[in-house]
């Protein structure tokens, strides 16, 4: 325990009279209005933290394959919240789930297929160039691929700046998903 604090728990403890021991009651209030001091100035500069440089965020759905002739549809959705900080520093999170559902035979129902269990990602670094915006991020759940749990993907994500379904465009590892059917993603 350090002498400041030693000196509070005596203040409050023992109600000392500022006659009886004026130094240590002085060499207290030096203490406290130190660490006062201290917290203040940590969260002055928490609250002049300043806003992100870029920033890339939405959610879109892509149909990989549909109709009858694949056989169904699968369907892909992806989340992207990604910032650049003025420090170089990238966060955020990246969601992508992949369901198949079935076409039916005729008079049949649909057969949803596949857990749809997303796979999340925690953003490494980030990219933006004019409308364009490239991340890194590392896998870290994928219930139905453990093995990928700390992979690197790469993304790029192309913002056509319109209203939604506007053809935005997004490649995971160099694979190109096919435009976006619905949905929308901004790159600042």
């Amino acid at each position: 325990m350090t002498n400041s604090f030693k000196c509070i728990a005596e203040l409050l403890l023992f109600e000392r009279s500022r006659a009886r021991c004026p130094a240590k009651i002085g060499s207290c209030w030096v203490g406290v209005a130190l660490c006062s001091l201290a917290l203040l100035t940590a969260a002055h500069a928490q609250a002049q933290a300043s806003p992100p440089v870029h920033n890339v965020n939405g959610g879109g759905v892509f149909f990989l394959e549909a109709g009858r002739a694949q056989g169904g549809n699968l369907i892909e959705h992806i989340s992207i919240n990604a910032q650049l900080d003025a420090d170089g520093s990238a966060h955020g999170s990246i969601s992508s789930t992949i369901v198949w559902v079935s076409v039916p035979p005729p008079g049949g129902h649909p057969d949803p297929f596949g857990t749809g269990t997303p796979i999340h990602y925690e953003v490494t670094n980030l990219v933006v160039a004019g409308n364009s915006a490239f991340i890194s991020a590392v896998v870290v759940f994928a219930p139905d691929f453990p093995e990928f749990v700390g992979f690197v993907s790469y993304f790029e994500v192309v913002d056509h700046d319109g209203p939604p379904d506007s053809g935005d465009t997004v490649s995971i590892d160099g694979f190109d998903l096919p435009p976006l059917a619905a949905g929308n993603y901004r790159v600042r």
